[in-house]
């Protein structure tokens, strides 16, 4: 009997352990590539921007075309809407099972971003990555 139970319960903690193994780890900042999704007014909630991927989805005839990539502490913003570019640092300040948070310096600018994962409703999720201004909360999406 005690054989049994014993067995019994390192069989519950390995399937514990397994099933806490297989939930997707939160992304991290320098895994992807990533693409703008939207620009939210953080005054009105307004969307002041949005990508021609996401423009169907969207009251709004701003279209705008940004990428994202950061490796090794740097990070890089091309916008090829207007031919610019905008490089600074990344450091993660903070993590937890749900997200990632960073911290980036762009000319002695710090900027939150979050990264952490989109859950609809099919239960598929997507990396996605906010970073919040003082004026704008802009979405991206990892590039497919």
């Amino acid at each position: 009997m005690k054989r049994t139970f014993r067995f019994g319960i390192i069989l519950l903690l390995t399937a514990v352990f397994i099933s806490a193994c297989s939930f997707g780890k939160v992304p991290e900042i320098d895994e992807y590539t990533w693409v703008i999704w939207s620009v939210q007014n953080n005054d009105d909630g307004q969307i002041a921007a949005v990508s021609s991927d996401s423009a169907e989805y969207f009251d709004c005839d701003e279209i705008i075309e940004v990428t994202c990539t950061a490796k090794d502490g740097e990070i890089t913003f091309t916008d090829s809407t207007n031919d610019k570019a905008y490089s600074g640092t990344y450091v993660m300040s903070d993590n937890d099972v749900e997200a990632r948070l960073y911290t980036i310096t762009i000319d002695d600018e710090e900027i939150l971003v979050t990264v952490s994962k989109t859950t609809y409703q099919d239960n598929s999720e997507r990396p996605t990555m906010i970073v919040t201004t003082d004026d704008y909360s802009i979405t991206f999406y990892n590039a497919k």
